[in-house]
């Protein structure tokens, strides 16, 4: 069984990241790591968090470091573990029990893989797609979600080889962060997932969205 850590980012959210570590307990995957970064809150609640979930991986920032930076705490603490895979969260998702093993099955039997999303749904309107893949024009340089707004249903059922994937979930071989490094932090927040899968697919991996992993997500919380 492949290692795997999962890295949530925390800045001034107890409630959401609470909900989120809360769905995470009930994750059936066995080696699974679900390592917590404060990122410099201000408010009490990266302390809050360690005293309500004793067995998360507690890691502190001193200062915001934006999502790139505390995500990049979180790889190396889990580089450093030994880990062979990579999950980064966002700290207002919940997760099925099961989002972890479709993941991993898909790395394993696809080895020009290297970074893997899954649906995404919205948690207020659990029957409507957020993302079901991620597409780039290459011209203008927009981004844009995969049945965004749209009710799931069977077309959303198929994996597929996509642009790139969402940072919202974002489950990575662990040994591409030391082969091409880390986030940009320069980037603080926004794009630097779309940056990084950009990176990976000049390393000649691929981004794939997979279906089988289903997670919710309350939009424009963090």
């Amino acid at each position: 069984m492949s290692p795997v850590w999962v890295v949530i980012v925390n800045f001034n959210s107890y409630g959401d990241t609470a909900d989120c570590l809360k769905s995470l307990e009930e994750a059936t995957y066995p080696e699974l790591t679900v390592a917590l970064v404060d990122n410099g809150s201000s408010d009490g609640s990266g302390l809050k968090l360690k005293e309500q979930f004793p067995n998360v991986r507690h890691l502190c920032s001193q200062e915001n470091k934006g999502f790139a930076g505390g995500a990049n705490q979180g790889i190396k603490a889990a580089l450093d573990a030994g880990a062979q895979y990579i999950c980064l969260l966002n700290n207002d998702t919940l997760v099925e029990a099961d989002f972890i093993e479709p993941l991993v099955a898909r790395a394993v039997a696809t080895p020009d893989v290297g970074i893997v999303g899954g649906k995404i749904l919205y948690a207020d309107t659990p029957d409507i797609i957020w993302f079901a893949g991620g597409r780039i024009d290459r011209h203008s340089g927009f981004t844009s979600h995969r049945g965004q707004d749209v009710p799931d249903g069977p077309s959303f059922n198929k994996p597929s080889y996509i642009d790139y994937v969402t940072g919202c979930l974002f489950f990575v071989r662990a040994s591409l962060f030391s082969r091409i490094g880390l986030l940009r932090e320069d980037l603080f927040m926004y794009a630097e997932e779309v940056d990084f899968c950009l990176r990976v697919r000049r390393q000649g991996f691929h981004c794939y969205f997979e279906p089988g992993s289903v997670i919710m997500h309350k939009v424009s919380r963090s």
